[in-house]
């Protein structure tokens, strides 16, 4: 478990996992005419020295149920069938975010999730800020390029996973969102620096 660090009630932990298809059963190689639907998200913030979570399987906006397969996320097909949907968890989503800042690792990718999920409820996107983990370990790791080559863990850049593996922390449930905000959480409370001037590189607004 995350062990609590100065300042982490400034921020929630969130990742969203998706189908990674548009209705016709395409991946989403076009992220301008295209977008992912949720099927899980996860939350984790810090209640005093503790960290809390929320999770939820999502049932997808359009009907994606008649197709063969999905992406990453097809084991979870059985679960999101009867799953809430977005609109019903969103004021409990909204509750637990308040004003933190939003920890994301890719965030652009989980920010546009949030995003289009909002805007088909005619929602107006969040006004937090967003802070991207990913980004941020270029900057906390910017000559890990050779151990990713030469490490033992089967690596893609700058990923969760190798990240992860990276600090000591070892494997775990990868695209299952409750386990990757966990990971998030405990990789972010390593490179997180309160004097660091983070806001050039690795915000999103």
């Amino acid at each position: 478990m995350t062990a609590y660090f100065e300042g982490a009630d400034e921020f929630v932990f969130l990742d969203f996992e998706t189908t990674g298809r548009d209705l016709l059963g395409r991946f989403y190689f076009d992220k301008e005419v295209s977008k992912n639907d949720a099927t899980q998200i996860a939350i984790a913030w810090f209640d005093g020295a503790h960290l809390t979570s929320a999770y939820s399987y999502i049932q997808p906006l359009q009907d994606y149920f008649r197709l063969k397969n999905w992406s990453h996320a097809s084991p979870d097909r059985k679960f999101c069938k009867d799953a809430p949907k977005f609109y019903e968890l969103l004021p409990i989503i909204k509750g637990i975010i308040g004003e933190r800042k939003i920890v994301a690792h890719n965030a652009p990718f989980d920010k546009k999730v949030m995003d289009d999920s909002l805007l088909a409820l005619n929602e107006q996107p969040l006004p937090n800020e967003w802070i991207c983990t990913k980004e941020l370990s270029k900057n906390y790791l910017p000559n890990a390029g050779a151990c990713f080559k030469s490490c033992d863990h089967t690596c893609n850049g700058h990923t969760l996973k190798h990240l992860h593996n990276y600090f000591g922390f070892g494997d775990f449930d990868h695209h299952n969102a409750i386990a990757d905000v966990f990971a998030l959480s405990r990789i972010f409370s390593i490179m997180y620096k309160p004097e660091t001037d983070y806001t050039k590189d690795w915000l999103f607004v």
